[in-house]
């Protein structure tokens, strides 16, 4: 079975914990293909989104600029590339969950988008 991980990562914080998780599913089941997929590295390079051909996960960190979120600096960077990757051709339907660092500590995971 194929599974892609879809995420991007500005600190390497997202970048570390989706390699840790893919070598602890690969150590518990080695007959999975995971697949990575950095946004960041797409839209750096140039390089157009595609139509996804099997389900994913996007793991999505948030980052602000500036302020804390609730009294100032509510603009949210980095969710457009990767809400345009899951808006691009029929690949919101593949995606079966999102996995998101809130920013407070807690994760948030919605499953069945």
């Amino acid at each position: 079975m194929k599974v892609s991980f879809v995420y991007i990562s500005l600190s390497g914080n997202t970048e570390s914990f989706v390699r840790r998780l893919s070598d602890y599913l690969l150590e518990a089941h080695p007959e999975l293909e995971i697949e990575k997929i950095h946004v960041k590295d797409l839209v750096k390079e140039g390089q157009p989104f595609f139509e996804m051909t099997n389900p994913f996960i996007t793991f999505l960190p948030t980052y602000l600029e500036g302020g804390n979120g609730v009294d100032n600096g509510d603009v949210e960077i980095l969710t457009t590339d990767v809400a345009d990757f899951i808006a691009y051709g029929d690949n919101a339907s593949l995606c079966i969950g999102v996995v998101n660092d809130r920013s407070n500590g807690c994760l948030s995971i919605c499953h069945g988008i």
